[in-house]
């Protein structure tokens, strides 16, 4: 076994075989690296920027800053609490919750700037790890493509294949860190990551609205949605950050037993900007087990208690901690200032997740604020797995 391991973790990177694509069915259209159209909207955001790229991205986060504060923006809610007592049930009718997305998608993408491009779960499992982009782009979906495409073919119920389409933001810290970005890689040698993750598109759970409904879920990775060679493109990617949060429904966190999720910047970040932003109130919680072993929390909270702690409920918790504190590390020295001025642009936004919204959460207190993980629905595909 360990010989095989060997040659399947060799540093050459599998080729991207062109005949495995037709697993996407009808996502095809949505493709970034494929169809005309979409391939030009592309070639023209590549072009070397003709401002000062400083510039531009200063007013690309300007304008971020104010789609965020927008009164259509905060008083237009992807969920309120009686609509998800109305979506729970069987039946129910998830059109609105699609033409939302998408209109949300629309707003973020008219902002200027990168699209919102995304990654399934079906591609995750048929290539068998994070595609980057741009370079593999003919993996990667257009996000408003993908839900007019959606919209298209949806059921009176706003379904299509019986499942609700959802857009996750995967917050997590690289396997593989370095200074030089060509060697930089997400996840581990064996995609340990983009298996989980590929496992958790299979199941489709979400405890909120089980049973009767299943998603379809695609994911927003840095690696996978963000230039990773275009310096340009990925500082005005880094400026929208926030609005690409606000264009996802839920946060993934992953905790690595290889690689610590804290004392990042970036990860203390990504999990204030989850719990300010995205539309559906649960933090999801995935690790290495998941999803052949249930959670023990009071194994994850004494293995990370600066991360991690208990609720009176017995639920997990994720601390939220001082992205510009003096144990917060980047791999780059460059990040600090730009991870500061978005935990400003954060810490001074209204909340829209409703796990603050509805719980009238107005500011964010370094190591006092805790977000409740889901694990339930961590334990639900535990489950699902044994049945297979």
């Amino acid at each position: 076994g360990l010989v095989l391991m060997g040659a399947a973790c060799c540093k050459e990177e599998p080729k991207s075989d062109p005949h495995i694509v037709g697993y996407l069915g009808w996502r095809e259209a949505a493709l970034v690296g494929k169809g005309s159209s979409l391939t030009d909207t592309y070639k023209a955001l590549h072009d070397p920027l003709v401002d000062d790229v400083v510039q531009t991205s200063t007013n690309l986060a300007e304008r971020v800053e104010g789609f965020l504060s927008r009164d259509d923006v905060l008083g237009n809610p992807g969920f309120t609490p009686e609509g998800v007592e109305a979506l729970k049930l069987k039946g129910s009718d998830w059109r609105v919750f699609s033409k939302w997305l998408l209109d949300r998608i629309r707003a973020v993408n008219n902002l200027g700037g990168p699209r919102v491009v995304l990654v399934s779960w079906k591609t995750l499992r048929n290539f068998g790890r994070f595609p980057k982009f741009p370079a593999e782009s003919e993996h990667i979906l257009d996000a408003e493509r993908l839900l007019e495409e959606y919209a298209r073919l949806q059921d009176a119920e706003g379904k299509v294949e019986n499942r609700v389409i959802c857009f996750s933001f995967f917050t997590h810290r690289w396997e593989r860190p370095s200074r030089e970005d060509s060697d930089a890689h997400p996840d581990s040698e064996d995609h340990k990551k983009a298996q989980a993750l590929a496992k958790f598109g299979e199941f489709g759970t979400c405890p909120i609205f089980a049973p009767h409904h299943d998603f379809d879920y695609y994911f927003w990775v840095d690696y996978c949605s963000i230039d990773q060679v275009n310096a340009d493109q990925k500082e005005l990617g880094v400026s929208k950050l926030c609005a690409y949060v606000a264009a996802c429904i839920q946060m993934i966190m992953y905790n690595s037993g290889t690689t610590d999720y804290e004392p990042r910047g970036w990860t203390r970040l990504e999990r204030m900007m989850g719990y300010t932003y995205c539309a559906c109130p649960l933090f999801k919680y995935l690790d290495d087990k998941y999803p052949y072993q249930s959670v023990v929390v009071d194994d994850i909270v004494d293995e990370s208690p600066e991360t991690f702690a208990k609720g009176e409920d017995g639920g997990l918790l994720l601390r939220i901690r001082d992205p510009n504190g003096k144990d917060a590390n980047f791999t780059s020295v460059d990040d600090a200032p730009v991870v500061r001025q978005l935990s400003f642009t954060v810490q001074e936004s209204m909340p829209m997740n409703p796990a603050r919204s509805w719980h009238n959460i107005t500011e964010l207190v370094y190591d006092e604020c805790l977000i409740p993980l889901d694990t339930e629905h961590y334990g639900m595909d535990v489950i699902k797995q044994i049945k297979l």
